[in-house]
């Protein structure tokens, strides 16, 4: 079954409140490994999930929030690619203006996907336009950090969870 979101309906589930589960703390992932963080939203009425992956051969590191709809699967809304490989975006027209310099290029290997009506997260643009978030509709900023400790703060405060600190969550002693 095809999961679709209106544009709206997936900017309102970025920008909401999200408290984490399970506060059980996660060492940062080796390369090939990830953490899986299950998320509700303060008023309990939507469920994500939080992955923090690495790549096997790269030092890359994806950041990817789902929204989890209880009966029908779930459906990626933004991901945020650091060092992973290039991307290179439809030749297609997108439905929001302030994509169509990034028709049909390749954006980096630092990039972030945010949900597009009818395209899904197929759509990206360089971490350095992160002023486009304004664009969608996000409510908060986001500045890439070359820290990974930093940077997962900075995404963490971008979809907007309220608890934990990074620092409670997530281990980053000996991260390669």
């Amino acid at each position: 079954m095809d999961i679709d979101l209106s544009q709206n309906e997936a900017i309102d589930l970025i920008n909401t409140n999200k408290v984490v589960k399970d506060l059980t703390a996660h060492s940062f992932p080796a390369p090939g490994g990830e953490i899986i963080l299950k998320l509700e939203s303060e008023d309990q009425r939507s469920i994500f999930s939080l992955i923090l992956g690495r790549n096997k051969f790269e030092l890359a590191v994806a950041y990817s929030i789902h929204h989890m709809f209880k009966k029908s699967g779930n459906i990626p809304i933004i991901r945020l690619d650091i060092d992973g490989p290039d991307h290179k975006n439809p030749d297609a027209t997108p439905s929001l203006p302030y994509l169509i310099p990034f028709r049909n290029t390749k954006v980096g290997k630092r990039h972030m996907h945010v949900y597009v009506e009818g395209f899904g997260l197929t759509w990206a643009f360089p971490v350095k336009h992160s002023n486009l978030l304004r664009d969608f509709g996000l409510i908060r900023d986001y500045n890439f950090i070359e820290d990974h400790v930093e940077n997962t703060r900075a995404f963490f405060n971008l979809i907007n969870i309220v608890n934990p600190r990074v620092e409670d969550l997530i281990n980053t002693d000996g991260f390669i």
